[in-house]
């Protein structure tokens, strides 16, 4: 599964209202909280694709990467963005992108306000928040040119996001009811 396959796939489709970027980022925040269902006839975000077997092969195969990722002991899942040879702008828009399907998700989730505004989670979706707004800041002055330091501060606000999806699915995936069962016996 890789950025340009995704995004080729949802061309194909004519759904251009969605990267794979935020695609993935959707698929990702609804993972980590268990409050998304994914109909195998729509992509994530609603599109009905029932008439694009290859595209939902290729969501199916990303639900199921994504998942297996999250649930991997020890491994810090990836974010699907533009490989590095894409310019730093490019990966900058798909950086906010990621962000704002995964704030969707978390939306959408029925989590409610509350419980997405406390601890350090809370304080985690403030970042996410920052961060699918700095395109748009950086975007206004499309004169500056981007150097090292911004190539650094893109490569460490991935890795903050790459952490940080453990830390909200550990804090905000809801107890199983199985789970609960258990734990009582």
């Amino acid at each position: 599964m890789d950025y340009q396959t995704i995004n080729a796939g949802l061309s194909l489709a004519n759904i251009e209202s969605v990267s794979a970027s935020e695609l993935h980022g959707f698929i990702t925040g609804g993972l980590c909280t268990q409050g998304v269902n994914f109909d195998p006839g729509k992509s994530p975000l609603g599109q009905n694709i029932e008439d694009q077997p290859a595209l939902m092969k290729l969501l199916s195969e990303m639900i199921n990467q994504t998942s297996e990722a999250l649930n991997q002991p020890d491994s810090v899942p990836d974010l699907l963005l533009p490989d590095d040879d894409f310019p730093l702008k490019q990966r900058c828009q798909s950086l906010s992108d990621w962000c704002q399907g995964f704030l969707f998700a978390l939306g959408a989730s029925g989590l409610g306000e509350n419980v997405l505004k406390e601890g350090e989670s809370g304080e985690i979706i403030h970042d996410i928040i920052e961060i699918s707004h700095a395109w748009h800041d950086a975007d206004r002055d499309s004169n500056d040119t981007l150097n090292e330091e911004d190539e650094v501060a893109y490569s460490d606000l991935v890795e903050y996001l790459r952490t940080a999806i453990l830390l909200i699915q550990e804090q905000l995936r809801p107890i199983l009811p199985q789970e609960t069962e258990a734990t009582r016996h």
